[in-house]
């Protein structure tokens, strides 16, 4: 997680050291609630409780409606009947949002993301960690609202699914990893500036 804001700030000085690259860049931060839900674990559902989700985001605006980006976030969930049991991801994912409304100073949005999670599995009771990167997508939808020229509030749910599970999961029988469902629907609330 670092080195992804590591690379982040980098990229936003580089990027806003430039005149000529100025117009139409924004940044984004936003936090919010990740979701409960059931994940498959080694062949077997298990309940998650509502965790937390959080995260950077540059965008450049190709037209008055599409920009494209890229965006570092990260999402918490413990496993509702193995305290203390955390699955949790660092995401690294090139978006591209449309806004398909726009009115005075409403904006509403859609958007999907490629990218990478870095999934990794803790459990406290007996001290260990298994971390795996896997391909990820990610649909968003939400709305903004303009508080200044410059700034806007926005709202957004997001869905976030590994292609493939990440191998975290420890199998006690044979010691080996086996994969564990990462997927996960958050609600966020950010700021953007733009510049």
């Amino acid at each position: 997680m670092k080195s992804s804001i590591a690379f982040f700030v980098a990229t936003v000085i580089g990027l806003t050291g430039s005149a000529g690259y100025a117009a139409g860049w924004n940044v984004d931060i936003f936090t919010g609630k990740q979701g409960s839900d059931n994940l498959e674990w080694a062949g077997s559902d298990y309940k998650t409780d509502s965790g937390r989700s959080y995260g950077l985001g540059v965008s450049k605006r190709l037209s008055p409606r599409t920009s494209v980006g890229f965006e570092v976030g990260y999402t918490k969930n413990q496993y509702s009947s193995f305290r203390p049991n955390y699955l949790s991801g660092t995401s690294a994912i090139i978006t591209a949002k449309y806004d398909f409304l726009k009115y005075n100073r409403f904006e509403a949005y859609a958007g999907l993301g490629l990218g990478a999670v870095r999934a990794s599995y803790r459990n406290y009771g007996f001290n260990h960690q298994h971390r795996d990167t896997v391909a990820a997508g990610q649909l968003t939808l939400g709305a903004r609202v303009a508080v200044s020229p410059r700034s806007r509030l926005f709202l957004e749910a997001r869905h976030i699914n590994a292609f493939n599970d990440p191998k975290v999961s420890h199998n006690g029988g044979t010691g080996s990893l086996e994969g564990a469902e990462y997927k996960g629907n958050s609600l966020v609330l950010g700021w953007r500036y733009s510049f």
